[in-house]
């Protein structure tokens, strides 16, 4: 995972979990009081504390998935230049046991031995 992403969930996830523990002290805070009027308004501090909890939340959600999607373009067309990178060398090996294959056929032609070289493949 890129070293960014890292940092964004991490930025992200600190600032969501640092919004909700001080939306959860200002609502303990309130709550010991018993006046109705007061806890209207504690309701309110936090459901808008809660919304920007949720706005910073979905903010770095959507960055991180931006972050992902490039990162995914990025290795695809990583993969297609390899692709094309191995086909032509494919076409390399195959002209190149196309020469060889004929250089032995002339050197049988010639009437001499082919040397005969162990094979060093797995």
């Amino acid at each position: 995972m890129d070293s960014s992403v890292v940092v964004a969930i991490v930025v992200g996830l600190s600032g969501i979990v640092g919004a909700w523990f001080s939306a959860r002290a200002a609502t303990k805070a309130a709550m010991r009081k018993t006046d109705s009027e007061e806890r209207v308004a504690l309701q309110q501090i936090e459901a808008g504390a809660f919304g920007r909890a949720k706005e910073f939340y979905e903010s770095t959600l959507a960055g991180m998935k931006a972050e992902l999607t490039r990162q995914a373009q990025q290795m695809q067309r990583e993969i297609d230049q390899q692709a094309v990178q191995i086909g032509r060398l494919q076409r390399k090996v195959n002209r190149q046991e196309r020469i060889i294959s004929a250089w032995g056929d002339q050197i049988t032609r010639a009437g001499l031995v082919p040397v005969s070289v162990p094979d060093d493949s797995p």
